[in-house]
């Protein structure tokens, strides 16, 4: 898998300076978290005892966990972040990597399940995006897929190669935040046989 993948190729320089801006505050509003994380927590340890999330920012996600989780994401002030501000307790950890780059990853397999937040959305060409998918269930040993973005991704490029075992939509408003980007879905895959 190339960088040809992505609809666009940020630089480090750009990552890191979303995240010095807090791009992503709302991420970490309770309100937010209620309706999306704590939901998403739950499909994740309900599938498995190890969870690879794959543009992970500051790891809201290992939060709403008990299995296992490994967070990488391409900015390393996201990394940073996340591990300051998570326990260090052996059962969570962060790395850096880009999406494109993962069969370079010092990471040892299997993970049960593969999150990919709106990473999938925002940075992959729609063409390669069960592809890539694919890849990493493969790569990793996963068993399952969870993809969590807002309700514009067309899962049809999914609804062909995965069987879908859960579904959740959801709107949560959060105040300060506009436009308002309530509208979202998680949805839990399974490669079909």
């Amino acid at each position: 898998m190339t960088s040809s993948v992505l609809k666009s190729n940020q630089s480090e320089d750009i990552l890191n300076g979303m995240y010095e801006k807090d791009f992503y505050w709302y991420l970490k509003s309770q309100e937010f978290a209620n309706t999306f994380l704590y939901p998403l927590g739950n499909y994740v340890n309900k599938y498995g005892n190890s969870v690879l999330d794959v543009g992970c920012g500051e790891g809201q996600l290992s939060d709403h966990v008990y299995t296992k989780y490994t967070g990488v994401d391409a900015s390393i002030k996201a990394i940073e972040k996340a591990k300051h501000r998570t326990k260090d307790d052996g059962s969570v950890s962060f790395f850096l990597g880009r999406l494109e780059e993962f069969k370079t990853w010092e990471l040892i397999p299997p993970y049960d399940v593969v999150v990919f937040g709106g990473i999938m959305e925002v940075l992959v060409e729609p063409c390669y995006r069960a592809e890539l998918a694919l890849e990493y269930l493969e790569w990793f040993h996963a068993r399952i897929l969870i993809i969590y973005d807002l309700e514009r991704l067309d899962h049809s490029v999914f609804d062909r190669k995965f069987e879908c075992l859960e579904e959740l939509h959801g709107r949560v408003r959060i105040k300060g935040l506009i436009p308002q980007k309530e509208k979202r879905k998680i949805l839990v895959y399974k490669k079909k046989e």
